[in-house]
């Protein structure tokens, strides 16, 4: 008899731990179920948006094309009126002129990052060889911008050599041309 009683006992002990759990079951299932229902609502309201922004885009898209339609009319009409009025009076537009640049004039300096990326292209190129150049120079660029202020540093000292360098050269060639 003593068996049955802790038997049963055992099996009180079960009930009231799978009650526990299902209790704890069933609160965990309501939350999932509210945040369900936020859930859902929140994607109701971002389609909603989706819908007024698109008829959004519609009505700028169509007032868009209007205005570009009466501009091509008064474009029209006001070259149709310059075609008349440049035939009564012929008037030169002046034209700009380049800027004539010497070949034999030193070249400016590189800034620091041209500099880097004239070092380190090569080895970029071999990793990624069949990328095309803009490719490369965002990965230069990336690499560039991970770097810290020190190894800058380096390319900055690279650049204010190749600064004076040019200097020294563009004073030379300015004497030489003053003399010409």
């Amino acid at each position: 008899m003593e068996e049955g009683l802790a038997t049963n006992g055992r099996s009180e002990d079960l009930q009231v731990v799978e009650k526990e759990k299902y209790v704890s079951l069933k609160r965990r299932f309501i939350c999932l179920q509210e945040e369900h229902h936020k859930l859902l609502s929140a994607h109701q309201n971002s389609r909603k948006q989706i819908a007024q922004l698109k008829r959004k885009k519609k009505f700028l898209l169509q007032k868009l094309e209007s205005v570009l339609r009466t501009d091509r009319k008064l474009s029209d009409e006001s070259e149709t009126e310059t075609e008349a009025s440049e035939e009564e009076v012929e008037v030169e537009k002046p034209v700009k002129k380049k800027k004539e640049v010497d070949p034999l004039a030193p070249k400016r300096p590189p800034n620091p990052f041209m500099i880097y990326c004239r070092e380190n292209r090569a080895r970029i190129r071999e990793a990624n060889s069949d990328a095309p150049m803009s490719e490369l120079t965002k990965l230069l660029s990336d690499e560039w911008n991970r770097l810290g202020p020190e190894d800058k540093k380096v390319y900055a000292d690279l650049h204010g050599a190749e600064k004076e360098r040019y200097q020294s050269e563009m004073h030379d060639y300015l004497s030489t041309q003053q003399k010409q």
